[in-house]
């Protein structure tokens, strides 16, 4: 969050899946929504135009789509006296003094009980689609680390990463010489959301394991990569029985749409 002569602006805040749905983005967004009421500012910050439950939601919070392009929509709550029962309490003569501080005291507190805000995810920088570990939320890629998404064939896409994604992925590889499995990201849960919003799970896996796997699954986990190995293989159905009445959820028209908007779709 970052106020303006003219406006509030929202940034992004990711919540792990077990700390959902208890009401804790609601009560921090009614903080910053009374903070501009006080300062008399309207408060703007764009939504994904495919992500609904997101709209649907701001829509209950009193925001409105102001304007839109092709892949955001950018959503406006004017400055209204308007007042809200927060889980904090203070003197009316101190309310305007405070509230900045006990919003960043909240998030303080969902910090230490899951919430992720991502070392990376500036307000230069946010997280539009990410890759991150299901047990702790923490984030494994972003679209910044990523420089290509292929479609290589109907079970396998490959996505192709940058200097920075390389090392990213690397400081998940703590072995030193011969890989060594609780020292990978093999056999670890992951969770991929676009916007915050979660499109599917998978494992991660490698091409040694003779075991089967019906999700999707990220292999080469058990390896470093460089600048001549800069790639990993998201496969559909890993030594399993196709079975075509299951929906293959990379093929999530958001989730194609966001990179062939950024020109990473191959």
């Amino acid at each position: 969050m970052s106020r303006q002569a003219d406006c509030i602006t929202l940034y992004q805040m990711f919540i792990l899946p077990e700390y959902q749905d208890r009401g804790i983005g609601e009560k921090v967004k009614m903080l910053i929504i009374e903070e501009a009421s006080k300062v008399k500012l309207p408060i703007r910050f764009h939504v994904l135009n495919v992500n609904n439950r997101a709209f649907a939601f701001y829509q209950r919070l009193g925001f409105k789509g102001t304007g839109e392009n092709n892949s955001h929509i950018l959503m406006e709550r004017l400055s209204l006296s308007i007042y809200f029962r927060c889980i904090f309490q203070a003197p009316p003569n101190q309310r305007g003094d405070r509230m900045m501080r006990k919003i960043f005291l909240l998030m303080a507190a969902i910090l230490l009980l899951g919430t992720v805000v991502s070392s990376s995810c500036t307000k230069d920088e946010p997280v539009h689609f990410g890759i991150y570990l299901a047990d702790t939320g923490e984030l494994v890629l972003s679209d910044h680390d990523i420089k290509a998404y292929r479609q290589t064939s109907s079970t396998i896409d490959t996505i192709g990463l940058t200097k920075r994604g390389i090392e990213r992925w690397n400081t998940f590889q703590k072995y030193t010489g011969i890989p060594k499995l609780d020292k990978t990201l093999f056999g670890r849960d992951y969770v991929v959301k676009l916007e915050g919003e979660e499109m599917y799970r998978g494992k991660f896996y490698s091409g040694v394991s003779s075991a089967s796997y019906a999700g999707v699954t990220i292999l080469d986990s058990l390896f470093k990569l460089d600048n001549t190995h800069d790639t990993i293989n998201i496969q559909f159905g890993y030594a399993a029985i196709f079975d075509p009445t299951i929906q293959d959820p990379r093929d999530n028209p958001a989730i194609i749409s966001f990179f062939e908007k950024r020109g990473l779709l191959k």
